[in-house]
């Protein structure tokens, strides 16, 4: 194998390298164009999720305060992330000027 066979199939990698966006950008062309003609959104994918959603939500925003998960399990949590998010500001917070300029080229 030669050099200039060598330096061919390289640059038809390149050459492939640089197809694959425009294919990718085709593609999603055609199945917007194809998509465009059904309208709205198709009644069968529809798997009506809302409700059950809704009274989730619903369900947490009255227990929030008085279930246990939320009393014992996330309260602590978020106490957790609440202290140490707060540490770090102290700490970011007591450092000079030029400590903070000078991390930012590290």
């Amino acid at each position: 194998m030669t050099t200039t066979a060598v330096a061919r199939s390289i640059g038809r990698r390149r050459d492939l390298t640089r197809l694959v966006p425009l294919g990718v950008l085709v593609a999603f062309v055609v199945v917007a164009v194809a998509l465009r003609g059904l309208g709205s959104f198709p009644a069968n994918w529809n798997i009506n999720l809302a409700d059950p959603i809704d009274e989730f939500h619903a369900w947490v925003r009255d227990n929030q305060t008085t279930h246990p998960l939320f009393t014992y399990f996330f309260q602590p949590v978020s106490d957790v992330v609440d202290w140490s998010l707060d540490t770090l500001a102290e700490q970011l917070q007591a450092l000079p000027w030029f400590a903070l300029r000078s991390s930012w080229w590290v």
